[in-house]
């Protein structure tokens, strides 16, 4: 998978092994049908990273640096093992949770899928600052590098 900007208004493209690319703009998100390659089904605002071709896994920070390199946000309400489901690359995300506090950070937790509240500090884990919360129930998502600590 790559990603880059693709005309000077900042349009980004995520290029799956499929071979299409799906358009990012900012401040908007499109869906983009990847599968479950958990064990578990995977549920609607937890954060994923690409495992391989166009499959998602569900996201730790606690994990390897694959698993912490957090990608995308599932936006169907259960996606069952090896089922196909909806997820975004990036832009508001909306209805994902509840009471969370507006233009507070999102941090990818050690609990696997888990936007967290606070970063995870812990020595050999990763920091993963994924987005914002606009409201209580809206996250911009804007997933960083994982930063070793």
């Amino acid at each position: 998978m790559s990603t880059g900007v693709s005309t000077p208004i900042g349009i980004f493209l995520v290029t799956g092994a499929a071979g299409g690319n799906v358009p990012l703009f900012p401040g908007g998100w499109t869906p983009y049908p990847l599968t479950n390659g958990d064990a578990s089904p995977i549920t609607k605002g937890q954060v994923c990273y690409m495992s391989a071709a166009d499959t998602a896994r569900i996201a730790q920070s606690d994990g390897t640096e694959a698993q912490a390199t957090a990608v995308c946000i599932c936006i169907d309400d259960s996606v069952a093992p090896g089922d196909v489901g909806k997820f975004v690359f990036g832009g508001a995300v909306p209805d994902i949770a509840a009471g969370k506090t507006p233009i507070t950070p999102g941090y990818l937790s050690a609990t696997s899928g888990v936007i967290a509240t606070a970063p995870n500090l812990a020595g050999g884990q990763y920091n993963v600052i994924l987005g914002y919360w606009l409201n209580a129930t809206d996250f911009q998502f804007n997933p960083q590098i994982p930063i070793l600590n």
